[in-house]
């Protein structure tokens, strides 16, 4: 993943975690924060959107794979995770880029 990005800088601005990934616990609300979410009621939704769709609050298990630092100091970590449907029949599987404010240990 790092390959086009050396470590030239000491502290290193990545950390790749390769073979031992953490576990923590993700807030799938907290990853797509950013998305614009337009407002419909419930009410008004097909059964097959409000259950079948993903579910978008709440916890999920996941892992932190690498740590970068951004030209703003702050870091971010690369995760992966199973993000549910609402009827818990289907999962997205996951990975990206999120804040750590979207993580706690596991």
């Amino acid at each position: 993943m790092f390959e086009y990005w050396p470590q030239v800088y000491d502290p290193p601005l990545w950390r790749d975690l390769g073979e031992h990934p953490v576990p923590v616990w993700v807030d799938v609300g907290q990853i797509v924060a950013a998305m614009q979410y337009p407002t419909f009621s419930m009410a008004d939704l097909p059964l097959r959107v409000s259950r079948g769709g993903l579910y978008l609050s709440g916890r999920v298990p996941g892992w932190v794979h690498a740590w970068v630092r951004t030209n703003r100091g702050a870091w971010i970590a690369r995760i992966s995770c199973s993000v549910p449907t609402a009827n818990g029949q289907g999962r997205l599987d996951v990975e990206q880029w999120c804040s750590p404010k979207a993580l706690s240990p596991r």
